[in-house]
């Protein structure tokens, strides 16, 4: 049922000013428009052409040795006397975080290597990748294989019928 205002609620009294919108909340929409958004798509653009034409491919049966170096590094660094604790190299624009990572001393491990889709088991629905495959990788990966993600709420059983 939609209820519909009292011309007489509508009408602003003698008294009554209307408060002037402060500047930040009237060019937020612009900046978001103009220069928030056409700022993200090139970046992620140029992200996505970073990543199609000038990462090396990497092979599933290699993933041992490339966790093998990061171990290795980090069990270096533990040597060296250097972990002040481990936060990876991920820049926080690469991700969905706010977070400001770099606000902390603290050691970096590279896990940039770790961008690889390891397999499909397709009897299971599983999917095994590393820590670095997108969202979209993993999409166009399925995609590839005529499947698609399936989005699943594990503790809300009601919303997955």
């Amino acid at each position: 049922m939609v209820v519909l205002a009292q011309p007489s609620a509508l009408k602003m009294t003698k008294n009554e000013e209307l408060a002037p919108v402060p500047f930040e909340k009237r060019i937020r929409p612009f900046l978001i428009g103009f220069i928030v958004i056409p700022i993200s798509v090139v970046l992620g653009l140029a992200e996505h052409i970073k990543r199609k034409f000038l990462s090396q491919e990497r092979n599933p049966s290699e993933h041992d040795v490339r966790v093998g170096k990061i171990i290795k590094a980090i069990l270096d660094m533990e040597k060296s006397g250097a972990i002040a604790g481990l936060r990876t190299d991920r820049d926080s624009a690469a991700s969905h975080s706010l977070r400001i990572t770099k606000k902390v001393p603290s050691s970096t491990v590279k896990l940039r290597d770790l961008n690889c889709i390891l397999g499909l088991d397709r009897k299971r629905g599983v999917i095994r990748v590393e820590p670095g495959v997108t969202v979209g990788e993993v999409t166009t990966y399925l995609l590839e294989h005529n499947l698609q993600l399936e989005g699943r709420c594990r503790h809300y059983r009601s919303f997955n019928r």
